[in-house]
């Protein structure tokens, strides 16, 4: 893995726990030519970005079950060596063991049933082949998402969809990490590696993200400040973004430790095996 190339393909990602996710998963997995890679639940194809500009390989797939997002995917990650399709984990359709990873980051939360979808992983992967999983801690930190904690943990609720529901949006559950490696463990893995990530937050970060993409697709900023703030244009070219984000990823250093499972972390990362 090319950490030095890694860290410039994600040096305009200002979601900072995406970032931390992305560079976590892709230096775990540690890609090689021979290997047969798919991303369940791609979205707009942003793992497929960064593992493309990084390698080859023998196959590199992404799936999702929402045709928006695979439109956009298509547009964002042209490139011939990757696939794209629209479909259900469930119901894909790829025959058994036809890949040595698969990676699955922010996807198994929204999924009716977990055990299900992780258990259609396990079918897909080779023996031997490692499963790299990202999902949201219900144990979050108070800054991420101020709303939904003090409605968590003084009524009992929280808002799951639209622009104020924050980490549960359209979720079906967040996650202890007993909870999520239990899963994965009765789906037949052997759980391997688990971390805690990301501790110190920006307040109200989904808020900022929605603002970044509005201004990032206003046609009122220029050119190359668009593309600072666009996490599929890598550029070594400053702006006064670039400076904010050099400012937030220094802050964003204090999250560089290992922290404990008393710890309130916006993520939970798993890696584990099929036998």
């Amino acid at each position: 893995m090319n950490t030095q190339k890694l860290d410039q393909l994600l040096s305009n990602t200002g979601d900072l726990a995406l970032r931390r996710r992305a560079a976590l998963i892709l230096r775990s997995m540690n890609a090689t030519p021979k290997d047969r890679i798919l991303d369940v639940g791609c979205g707009d194809g942003f793992y497929l970005f960064l593992l493309d500009k990084l390698g080859t390989y023998e196959k590199l797939l992404g799936i999702d079950n929402n045709p928006s997002s695979i439109a956009a995917a298509k547009k964002l990650v042209p490139a011939k060596s990757v696939q794209i399709v629209v479909g259900d984990i469930l119901k894909s359709g790829f025959p058994k063991e036809s890949f040595s990873k698969i990676l699955c980051s922010e996807v198994v939360e929204h999924l009716p049933n977990d055990v299900a979808g992780l258990v259609a992983m396990h079918r897909l992967l080779r023996k031997g082949g490692t499963l790299y999983i990202t999902v949201p801690h219900i144990n979050y930190p108070p800054f991420w998402d101020p709303i939904n904690w003090i409605l968590q943990h003084w009524f009992g609720t929280h808002i799951r969809s639209g622009l104020w529901a924050g980490i549960w949006n359209m979720h079906d559950r967040l996650y202890m990490m007993n909870q999520i490696t239990g899963a994965i463990q009765k789906a037949g893995f052997i759980v391997e590696d688990k971390q805690y990530l990301t501790h110190y937050a920006l307040p109200f970060n989904h808020i900022i993200a929605y603002i970044g993409f509005r201004l990032r697709t206003s046609k009122t900023l220029g050119k190359s400040v668009r593309n600072s703030m666009s996490k599929f244009h890598p550029t070594t070219k400053k702006t006064w973004f670039s400076y904010v984000m050099e400012f937030l990823v220094w802050l964003d250093k204090r999250n560089d430790r290992t922290f404990g499972p008393n710890t309130s972390t916006v993520s939970l990362f798993v890696k584990a095996r099929k036998p």
